[in-house]
């Protein structure tokens, strides 16, 4: 079950899903997700069963802040701290909600360069930036799409602006949103492996997939579309305006995808605000809650549990090519 709703995306029902949503299940993670994001949102119900929360830590930390721990440098205009002023840096860390961000010419800056690229076929899509005229066209992250007007500079910050090895991709991105290096890294892996070239969600349905989609032939001889793109995972019908962005471009859907999980862990999600059982109600500093509601769409219900549980479980393994 969390496999389907972590990387799949079927079309949109949309009476299925606004009947399902107020009893938090019914829907794939892409449609919960989508009638938010490119929709003004609902009310929603948040009555979520916590049951199989692996903490790895006391509830009285802060959300996010349980095993494996995640050092916080609590904002340091230094991100990730150490290495020569302006140079490379050690590791990139987490920056508490409320903190400002590093400039993303400073991150480029810090990174560290020279390592060999772990996913060769990512390399073409490594060098591609969005144009000027693509990121004007991007969606406004506003009251009127359900979030805290705060969240729009955010989404202002994204552009893809950069050029590297996927592995340097993730630092720029790390650095960037205040996010562990290490907890990108495994939010990726956990999804696809890091492929970009991956596409998914396959459906019969052309009206829920892009313009000249990816094809292929079905099995009862009719074609099926892509709708699912990106080692992000991002589904077109929710986030149409980030197309083909998200699919040409790693630098854009790693920036594209972390920026939406920033928005959430600064608490700007305004939609789920009231979501969650006791102790795992919606609120900043939760960056393990944030990444699962990006695939699920919930907020620690029975699939955000388990898509919660698995990012963790790739987060302390670490399988990703070293």
């Amino acid at each position: 079950m969390s496999a389907t709703i972590r990387r799949t995306g079927g079309p949109v029902w949309l009476f299925c899903c606004l009947a399902a949503i107020s009893v938090g299940a019914g829907c794939t993670s892409e449609q919960r997700v989508g009638i938010l994001v490119d929709n003004m949102p609902p009310t929603l119900d948040g009555d979520l069963d916590d049951a199989g929360i692996d903490d790895g830590g006391s509830d009285d930390d802060a959300p996010g802040d349980d095993a494996p721990p995640i050092d916080d440098d609590g904002g340091s205009p230094d991100p990730g701290g150490g290495g020569a002023a302006g140079g490379p840096v050690a590791h990139f860390r987490r920056i508490a909600a409320g903190q400002p961000l590093p400039a993303e010419a400073t991150c480029a800056a810090r990174v560290r360069r020279g390592a060999p690229e772990a996913i060769p076929e990512n390399a073409s899509f490594n060098q591609v930036r969005p144009s000027a005229d693509e990121l004007s066209k991007l969606a406004v992250w506003n009251q009127m799409r359900g979030f805290d007007n705060r969240a729009a500079p955010l989404g202002r910050r994204v552009t893809g602006n950069f050029t590297g090895t996927t592995d340097e991709i993730f630092q720029w991105a790390a650095c960037k949103w205040g996010f562990d290096e290490d907890f990108v890294r495994a939010d990726s892996f956990q999804a696809n492996g890091w492929h970009q070239a991956s596409v998914s969600g396959w459906t019969g349905d052309p009206m829920v997939c892009p313009p000249n989609p990816p094809t292929r032939a079905a099995p009862n001889g009719t074609t099926e579309c892509a709708q699912v793109f990106s080692l992000f995972g991002i589904t077109w019908q929710y986030h149409k305006s980030a197309w083909p962005m998200m699919h040409e471009s790693t630098a854009f859907a790693v920036d594209y995808a972390l920026a939406f999980q920033r928005v959430c862990f600064e608490g700007y999600t305004d939609y789920m605000n009231g979501w969650g059982p006791a102790g795992k109600k919606y609120g900043p500093n939760d960056e393990f809650g944030c990444a699962a509601s990006f695939y699920t769409g919930g907020w620690y219900d029975y699939a955000t549990i388990q898509q919660v549980n698995h990012i963790r479980d790739t987060l302390r393994s670490k399988p990703w090519p070293k």
